[in-house]
């Protein structure tokens, strides 16, 4: 139990994250334990906060000495849209300027994650059945 509430609280998740946790015994350790202030947490939560400082500090794959055939992003934004303007718009545009045309995946799920792929075929195929819209952004 110790290593999954490690693992939550790594996330340094919202209260309002939190919820959506589907193990109950974990919450019914960890929520006790957070509202006496054992755990905080910090805004963004650990997750956004990874996904933004990959979207900023990002360099192009050349510059790094990798093919940007391989390139691929994966982004929530759920969470990212309360940080950015235009959030979609501001994802596309920095992904445009780092590897140039690439495939953008939209998926339907509980969380919306966007999906960004140089080439179609290495996609993960788990996110198949929950992919809603397939942009090529030029």
């Amino acid at each position: 139990m110790k290593v999954y509430i490690d693992l939550v609280r790594g996330e340094s998740l919202s209260t309002r994250n939190l919820l959506s946790v589907k193990s109950k015994g974990l919450l019914s350790v960890y929520i006790p334990a957070r509202l006496l202030g054992f755990y905080q947490n910090r805004n963004p939560d650990n997750h956004t906060w990874v996904e933004l400082a990959c979207l900023i500090k990002a360099i192009p794959p050349r510059e790094a000495g990798i093919n940007d055939e391989f390139f691929h992003m994966r982004f929530t934004l759920k969470y990212l849209c309360n940080y950015l303007e235009n959030c979609e718009g501001t994802i596309d545009s920095i992904i445009r300027d780092l590897v140039g045309n690439v495939y953008k995946f939209s998926t339907k799920m509980r969380e919306n994650i966007v999906l960004y792929y140089k080439k179609p075929e290495y996609l993960d195929k788990s996110y198949l059945p929950a992919i809603s819209r397939v942009t090529i952004l030029k």
